[in-house]
């Protein structure tokens, strides 16, 4: 088990507040004002990672995060001197030298008061393996982003779902480059270009940006949905964008996005032979804020997409930190491209062990379904009234209360932090231990290259792709031998009946693993002439289209079917077989010896009843299943398992309950307000009545004393008759007191029942959302007659000679 965090120290006792890094598997949120130690906590909780052995991706928006680089164990001030303010330095009237000397005074010391030395930043060192990244700029250590563009894994090609999400996004992030904001669903600029690299990826190309362009100018297609592709996206309208992207790339500074080591989250992540930790941060501080949404969405989405290939776990495999998160993931209805992938991080990644560490100045920086997914927060000094109410609403949607949090966050000092973990009961209030790393503050680009690990790399050498396999050459032409007499075989083919289709299967593919042992049975040992044998099949190439518009499922599939073997009688089914292009001839080898037909197809009557049999079997029995959840009105797409629909109803769930959850949260409010306004009301009525029966009292001493003075000045009658209507005054106004105290007592009672009410409201609104996902049902889709496709069917002759 990996040691735990070490976060900071309680005010109570001094004792140190650890975490385990597991936590943020649930993600996590650093909020605070500039000022509040929001960056210093940040470091050190990277820090913590790498020794708990986390590997860290990390964007770095203004520079701060390469400070992760300046480790000086030995406190020497030679090492800090080159990283110290000379200004600072200036301004204070002492030399650089002694500010270093300073510093490395003030590092030392400021560790030993968190119990930590020079031994434990130098374990620190040892493990990590940090590399900072340019984006962008070839002047640092550069990173090939337009290469992300290529073919992606052939698991994510797979996926329907994942390739048109990685598409969408590499297609947005472009079009953003170049100053077009395009709707992922209804600009066409966005449509057809992600179909054009969709269409790209699936035939095996991977696409530059050259090849993009030009294919934007003449889409390799058609039609896009049922419109001509020139109706849908005018030809004027497609060379303006071509032209913006061209001048994109013919600029100067856009050879820094095309060198260096490719975009790939994998190898970034990958832990190291030596056992050292990677930490890659992307430094972003020289890019605009185009350039910044352009790279971040471009690694997100292939972040997103490898995550999607990883196995679950509950442990942290990877974090994802995002400093500075203004922009990048706005509430709605503003909409950058590194929205989408990061709230889908958000929402599935934790079941694959990829945590989500955002930090941000203010809380309305972030949507509210960010905050409800962060299981973690680190709450620092605010700056207004509205920024405690929204963390306060983003914790009760997260499930974590908020009230006890707001108490504690208007009293917080620099460096101090309250820490609210959705599964522990209370907030803890803690202050951030002391980095390990020298804190100097944003480090600029010329400096980047005096830090190890950020200086220019050798070109890494490009992974290897699987290749797609090359056409076979034509058979080599059989040498000619002499026959057996009885021999049943002819050189020539029979002519297929009623002008059937007749194709050849290449003697090399028989019994190829692709054929799925379908020939295997009837193989036939070598023959003394050398000669290869062939006997009969019956062959169909079949579309098949299981559709139900009405829920937008769609699903197309080839198949290769084949009857063999014909003896004398038909197989009952046929059976299925994945031939490539080139394995299916239409001419016979030279060579070949081909066997009689069998009397049940050798008249064109017979090849028409088979062929109608066989579309019969394929229309009774080819059904696939659609998953379908009737509350959430949300149906299955072709080829999506029953996990890939579950989290898809789930995350719609969610939002469903989310949207539910604030109206709730409003009419609820709305009552709870009134009824406060009304306690409110009722206990500045108390105070006037207590202040008011003081006086009473008072008087009614101040009566009493006259009343002894007027026994010795003969009044005694009329003191008397004024100190009884003293008293019952004095008494119809504790009587009220007692009544106001009596209602105040009944609307605090009335207060706790609403707050009572309102969270069962929400209660049920949850557990309806968690309800829904068990009706999670199975349909059947079957074929119509009109969805099979006969595209092709006939006689196939098989190699049945084993060439050994």
């Amino acid at each position: 088990m990996a040691e735990p965090m070490y976060i900071g120290r309680l005010p109570d006792d001094g004792g140190p507040l650890l975490g385990e890094a597991d936590r943020l598997t649930t993600h996590g949120v650093v909020i605070g004002m500039t000022g509040s130690g929001k960056t210093g906590l940040s470091i050190t909780l990277l820090e913590e990672l790498v020794l708990a052995g986390v590997p860290i991706l990390a964007l770095d928006p203004k520079g701060d995060l390469s400070n992760l680089a300046l480790l000086f164990p030995e406190f020497r001030p030679a090492d800090f001197a080159p990283w110290v303010d000379a200004g600072e330095a200036y301004r204070e009237g002492i030399t650089v030298s002694a500010l270093a000397e300073e510093m490395a005074g003030r590092w030392e010391a400021g560790l030993a008061r968190h119990d930590m030395s020079g031994d434990r930043v130098r374990a620190l060192r040892d493990r990590m393996e940090l590399t900072v990244y340019t984006p962008g700029a070839a002047s640092g250590r550069p990173i090939d982003v337009v290469a992300a563009l290529g073919r992606p894994p052939a698991d994510v090609l797979a996926d329907d779902e994942a390739r048109a999400e990685l598409a969408a996004g590499s297609v947005g992030s472009l079009l953003g480059l170049a100053g077009v904001e395009a709707d992922p669903l209804r600009s066409p600029e966005h449509l057809v270009t992600a179909q054009i690299v969709e269409r790209a990826w699936l035939a095996g190309e991977d696409l530059d940006l050259e090849s993009l362009i030009l294919r934007i100018v003449d889409p390799p297609f058609a039609k896009v949905g049922v419109f001509p592709v020139d109706r849908f996206w005018r030809p004027d309208d497609r060379m303006d964008l071509a032209m913006s992207l061209n001048s994109v790339i013919a600029s100067p500074s856009f050879a820094g996005w095309a060198a260096g080591e490719p975009l790939d989250p994998g190898a970034l992540l990958e832990r190291r032979p030596d056992g050292r930790t990677p930490v890659t941060v992307f430094h972003l501080a020289h890019l605009d804020e185009g350039e910044r949404q352009f790279f971040a969405s471009m690694l997100l989405g292939r972040l997103l997409a490898w995550s999607r290939r990883q196995p679950g776990t509950s442990a942290l495999r990877a974090l994802l930190f995002l400093d500075e998160a203004f922009g990048y993931l706005p509430p709605h209805p503003r909409n950058p491209p590194t929205k989408k992938p990061l709230l889908t991080l958000m929402k599935q990644a934790r079941a694959v062990g990829v945590g989500v560490l955002l930090a941000t100045q203010n809380p309305v920086d972030l949507d509210y379904k960010a905050l409800s997914n962060a299981g973690t927060w680190f709450v620092g000094r605010l700056s207004t009234e509205q920024d405690v109410q929204r963390v306060s609403d983003g914790l009760r949607q997260a499930g974590a209360g908020g009230a006890d949090v707001v108490a504690r966050i208007s009293g917080l000092q620099p460096r101090q932090f309250v820490l609210r973990d959705v599964e522990e009961e209370r907030p803890v209030l803690f202050g951030s231990r002391w980095a390990m790393s020298f804190l100097r503050g944003p480090v600029t680009r010329d400096e980047l290259k005096r830090l190890p690990g950020a200086g220019p790399a050798p070109a890494a050498p490009t992974a290897a792709r699987a290749e797609v396999p090359a056409a076979r050459a034509p058979a080599a032409p059989a040498a000619a031998s002499p026959l057996p007499v009885d021999d049943d075989t002819s050189p020539r083919p029979p002519e297929p009946p009623g002008g059937a289709g007749a194709w050849f299967l290449d003697a090399r593919a028989v019994f190829a693993d692709r054929m799925a042992g379908v020939f295997e049975p009837a193989a036939e040992p070598a023959r003394d002439d050398g000669a290869v044998a062939h006997r009969p099949a019956l062959y169909a190439r079949v579309g098949l289209r299981f559709d139900e518009d009405r829920v937008g499922y769609v699903k197309d599939e080839e198949h290769h079917l084949v009857l063999f073997p014909l003896d004398e009688r038909m197989p009952d089914a046929p059976q299925r077989f994945a031939p490539e292009p080139e394995d299916l001839a239409t001419r016979p080898p030279e060579g070949a010896r081909f066997a009689m037909l069998p009397g049940l197809l050798d008249e064109p009557a017979e090849v028409r009843a088979a062929r109608k049999r066989l579309v019969e079997h394929i229309w009774r029995t080819e059904t696939r299943g659609r998953w379908t959840c009737p509350p959430l009105r949300l149906h299955g797409r072709a080829d999506e398992s029953r996990q890939e629909f579950e989290s898809r109803c789930r995350d719609a769930a969610q939002d469903a309950a989310d949207a539910k959850l604030e109206k709730v949260a409003a009419t609820w409010e709305r009552k709870l307000d009134r009824v406060r306004e009304r306690i409110r009301r009722k206990q500045s009525q108390l105070e006037q009545l207590e202040d008011r029966l003081k006086g009473e009292r008072t008087q009614e001493l101040v009566n009493g004393a006259e009343l002894l003075m007027s026994f010795f000045a003969k009044k005694r009658r009329r003191s008397l008759r004024s100190a009884a209507a003293r008293r019952k005054a004095t008494a119809g106004v504790a009587s009220r007191v007692r009544a106001a105290e009596d209602d105040l007592e009944v609307l605090e009672q009335d207060l706790a029942d609403l707050q009572l009410e309102a969270e069962a409201a929400r209660d049920e609104v949850e557990a309806g959302a968690e309800a829904a996902l068990d009706q999670i049902v199975e349909k059947e889709v079957r074929l119509e007659k009109n969805d099979i496709d006969l595209r092709g069917f006939g006689l196939l002759w098989v190699p049945v000679t084993r060439r050994l």
